[in-house]
């Protein structure tokens, strides 16, 4: 008798006091059950089970089943694979491996005497890779894991299979759930969890059918492929990634992103007695978001912003590594809504200039006041990024060498209104020359006023892309906020040329305005997180009790926002930077943590 059993993307709850196993297979379990004596099938069955997630009723929970409460059982000459899964929260053992005598089971070829399941994993038949067992009731450890069998416990955790019994798979949210009265924990992953990454890679045939992932378990925390259809989801037993069941204002997937992982059944976890929405640390963990990949980069920065005519000016800043870079920047009127529904009032005029950084300060390298009749119509008509605004907008299309640069906008005819600076990589866009280079870091100087319409609030959009194969792969950015005396103020005192804004603070959302991470004051950091902007020196010289600061780790391809608002009333020039952390670290060799 040969069974094959194919399951993946499986999750499986068994918080119930009553249940005994997360999963069970079952081979031969008589001698006269076995294949016929013409049958050329293996005397064993062969389940195939892949990127599984199961939680127990937890470590200290008690179970009411006769045989407890046990993560997998294998037994009666049950052969198969399991592959890039996770299993949590157990009361008993997490893996129990029949050992059965030679009327039920397979011979071990090396001799050991075993027969069945023990010895089908002996000889290779029944495998073990790239799973996450944790928090099983005889410990963490490789023992504790196979219920003390010491034969089975040295093959599952042989470093080639890539198991671990001792890494917390840290799924998101702790709470009461289905009306169960019981903890229990969900299975989407945190965004430092260890199962976002690291999973085998399949071999063998029988594995062909099965999709490759990089994460483990069965959820890599963007997506929830049960959501809207699932028992599990229609009542309500775990958070889904769109639920927010703590009421704090922050969807799961928002806890996640941003590290903020809370009790669903309480808006401020920690009873500090500020809400999780507001709060910077509400779990009191101090969590450090994960190190992303260096494939993905930086692809460009837009900003809006009030322009004066009295001198004001809107400079977006960016840094290229890695030899030339072919750029874009643009300067248009700002066409951005006000909450009344009428269009902000643009800047009529714009002008650019692209300064490079040298010895003696920010010198002018390439201007540009129309792009219809300047001297890059033809490459910037070929971007279609000027199809919805007026001739006298602004625009430069330039490779530049390895520096540090700024693309100022500035009045042409004294008008004052609402600015769009940006400033893109080209290659995949309209280049097709890769050379390599990258931005490591993008910024902008602006002013801000009190308020949070268009034209008061300073907005950065920050697009990254993913130049790698691992489509799960993201980005670790610190973004920060700044007084800045670069941008005269707009007004006529003589004596205030050069205001700050008191007090900045920032926001970062994703392109439906869910926000992802905020701050005000970076002082108020987790200290792990405070501990990493120190690290890198970018807050060297601004106050930590008025600046403002955080550091995520994003999906690598999307396009996300900052925005810098006044905290106190205030108005006056601002400084908002991004910095790709990723590969800062790299180059000089950081180590920030996680």
């Amino acid at each position: 008798m040969h069974k094959i059993v194919y399951e993946e993307y499986l999750k499986q709850f068994f918080e119930d006091e009553n249940s005994n196993r997360a999963i069970e297979w079952d081979g031969s379990t008589e001698s006269d059950d076995r294949a016929a004596d013409t049958s050329t099938l293996p005397s064993y069955s062969n389940a195939i089970i892949s990127n599984m997630t199961a939680i127990g009723i937890g470590v200290n929970g008690t179970s009411l089943h006769e045989d407890s409460n046990v993560g997998m059982e294998i037994r009666d000459n049950a052969g198969g694979q399991v592959w890039n899964s996770i299993f949590t929260e157990i009361s008993k053992s997490i893996l129990d491996i029949e050992k059965t005598s030679s009327s039920k089971g397979t011979a071990s070829t090396i001799g050991s005497g075993s027969f069945g399941s023990q010895a089908l994993l002996e000889n290779g038949v029944l495998a073990f890779k790239g799973n996450i067992f944790y928090n099983g009731g005889k410990g963490n450890t490789a023992l504790g894991t196979a219920e003390d069998d010491q034969v089975a416990s040295d093959i599952i955790f042989a470093t080639a299979n890539g198991n671990s019994f001792s890494s917390d798979p840290k799924l998101a949210v702790i709470g009461t759930v289905g009306g169960t009265g019981i903890l229990a924990t969900s299975a989407q992953p945190q965004a430092s969890s260890p199962a976002k990454t690291g999973a085998a890679t399949f071999s063998g045939l029988q594995t062909s059918f099965l999709t490759q992932t990089t994460y483990r378990g069965a959820f890599d925390g963007f997506t929830d492929w049960a959501e809207s259809w699932t028992k599990v989801d229609s009542s309500d037993y775990l958070a889904t990634l769109s639920s927010d069941l703590d009421s704090d204002g922050l969807t799961l997937a928002q806890e996640i992103t941003t590290n903020q992982n809370t009790d669903p059944s309480k808006s401020d976890t920690d009873g500090d007695g500020i809400s999780d929405l507001t709060d910077p640390n509400p779990d009191n963990s101090g969590l450090l978001p994960p190190r992303g990949s260096t494939d993905v980069v930086l692809g460009g920065i837009s900003t809006t912003g009030f322009i004066s005519g009295n001198g004001g000016r809107l400079s977006a800043g960016f840094a290229i590594s890695g030899g030339e870079m072919t750029v874009l920047t643009t300067g248009k009127g700002a066409k951005e809504y006000l909450s009344t529904g009428i269009l902000q009032d643009t800047l009529n005029d714009p002008k650019m200039e692209i300064k490079g950084l040298t010895g003696g300060g920010w010198v002018s390298q390439h201007s540009d006041f129309n792009w219809k009749t300047g001297s890059y119509f033809s490459q910037l008509n070929n971007t279609g990024f000027f199809a919805q605004y007026e001739d006298d907008d602004t625009g430069i299309y330039e490779a530049l060498a390895a520096n540090n640069y700024l693309a100022e906008i500035t009045s042409t005819d004294g008008d004052s209104g609402g600015t769009l600076v940006e400033v893109y990589e080209t290659y995949g866009y309209w280049n097709s020359t890769y050379t390599g280079s990258k931005l490591e870091g993008i910024s902008t100087n602006g002013f801000v006023q009190t308020g949070t319409e268009p034209g008061q609030r300073m907005t950065a959009g920050v697009a990254l892309r993913n130049f790698g194969t691992n489509v799960n792969a993201t980005k670790r950015l610190i973004v920060m906020a700044k007084w800045s005396t670069y941008v005269p103020s707009n007004d006529n005192d003589p004596n205030n040329d050069f205001d700050i804004l008191d007090d900045p603070k920032i926001e970062v959302t994703d392109a439906n305005k869910n926000i992802l991470a905020q701050n005000d004051n970076w002082r108020t950091l987790p200290a792990s997180v405070k501990t990493a902007v120190t690290t890198t020196g970018l807050m060297s010289g601004f106050r930590d009790d008025k600046d403002a600061a955080v550091i995520v780790n994003l999906p690598g391809s999307g396009v996300y926002f900052i925005n810098v608002y006044s905290a106190d009333s205030d108005s006056g020039g601002a400084l908002v930077e991004v910095y790709d952390l990723d590969a800062l670290e790299a180059k000089y060799g950081w180590n920030l943590g996680n």
